[in-house]
């Protein structure tokens, strides 16, 4: 494990680890909401109400990712691929494998398990939020699971977007893999797919930080982070196919 990750020990047998880049993420999160988003939205309370509820916001957040890697993980197991563990970071988390499925079938099972988990996740907290609102009047608890809610429906959406890394690029290629009997034929079209995600995403984060939307950034930052992983998965691919023509001779 290297220097730049925190190791949170193991869950469910899997090794859990997470990003310096997160944690300090995460403190500017929690610096936001306890200091500027919840005293505006709810004035009055106590300096401690709002700490206590920016640290739950944040974390409870950190957990959903890490519920997300973890339907990955589990489900790769039990499909007999190799497992190192899961890493929490900035754009959200990666679940280490050893190994790749074997088929296109067990490649899509162990892409859906994390969007999967995900949507589950935020079906709890909309539950929750329903149960925070039963006094009828508007309270911190009620909003953070309101927006948990929101943000998980958010990233469920994002991560099946058909272009690599997300898990709706791997959905992709396994389902050309499936069709056309070729792992390499499967990764070259979600790559492709890749490169037309990632500039969409680009030109709306920049036409959204034009218009002074902050969200706008990450949009951009998420392209950028795409188009790479779409960029070297076309270059593992020319390798591993120059390999084998120089085996073959």
């Amino acid at each position: 494990m290297g220097s730049a990750e925190l190791s949170l020990g193991r869950i469910l047998g899997v090794r859990v680890a997470i990003s310096w880049g997160l944690v300090a993420v995460g403190a500017f999160f929690t610096l936001t909401l306890a200091l500027e988003q919840y005293p505006a939205a709810f004035p009055g309370r106590s300096g401690a109400d709002y700490w206590l509820a920016g640290v739950a916001t944040t974390a409870l957040f950190v957990v959903s990712i890490l519920v997300h890697e973890l339907g990955h993980a589990v489900v790769a197991r039990g499909d007999g691929v190799g497992v190192a563990g899961v890493t929490l970071w900035m754009f959200g988390g990666v679940a280490r494998l050893t190994s790749l499925p074997r088929t296109a079938g067990s490649e899509a099972r162990v892409a859906l398990a994390g969007p999967a988990a995900t949507g589950v996740t935020s079906g709890v907290f909309w539950l929750l939020t329903v149960l925070a609102e039963g006094s009828g009047r508007p309270s911190i608890a009620a909003t953070m699971f309101d927006w948990l809610a929101r943000t998980n429906l958010l990233l469920l959406a994002l991560n099946l977007l058909p272009a690599l890394p997300l898990d709706g690029g791997r959905v992709l290629g396994a389902a050309v893999w499936g069709v056309s009997r070729r792992r390499d034929t499967g990764l070259l079209v979600a790559a492709r797919s890749g490169w037309l995600v990632g500039a969409g995403l680009g030109l709306f984060g920049i036409v959204s930080v034009q218009r002074g939307s902050f969200e706008g950034l990450w949009a951009v930052l998420v392209a950028l982070f795409v188009l790479s992983s779409s960029r070297e998965a076309e270059r593992q691919r020319r390798d591993r196919k120059s390999t084998r023509l120089n085996s073959s001779h």
